[in-house]
């Protein structure tokens, strides 16, 4: 009941490098550059750092055994960077601009996408509900 690591080159940024939700493995995906959002894994939560998928991009795939409801943060290398998202996951991800999925949120639902998360939530999503 783990996310499985991907493994991927990234041929950009040395800040994408070993991203992380807390206790949650992410991996580094794309090069700073327009990325297809419909190249997102499946089963996969894909962020993005800039609108419509651009920039440096981490991923993670979900386990079919991994429980719901669980509230992760965001690994400070990539907490308050996050402005456009890819949910290839069957679950709803509520996403919370605070710690311990607290204060705004937003919810993405599964298979679903958003090209930019707005300006309440851009650049400030510290933690997600999986």
């Amino acid at each position: 009941m783990t996310f499985s690591r991907i493994s991927r080159r990234v041929a950009a940024s040395a800040a994408a490098a070993a991203l992380a939700f807390t206790g949650l493995e992410l991996t580094a995906a794309a090069p700073a550059s327009a990325a297809d959002p419909s190249s997102c894994p499946a089963n996969a939560v894909c962020m993005y750092e800039h609108a419509d998928y651009e920039g440096v991009a981490v991923y993670s795939v979900l386990d079919d055994g991994f429980p719901s409801g669980v509230c992760a943060a965001i690994n400070s290398d990539f907490n308050d960077r996050i402005s456009s998202i890819v949910n290839n996951t069957p679950r709803n991800l509520i996403w919370y601009v605070d710690a311990d999925c607290q204060g705004a949120s937003f919810t993405l639902a599964p298979n679903g996408r958003i090209s930019y998360v707005g300006g309440t939530f851009n650049d400030r999503l510290t933690s997600v509900r999986i």
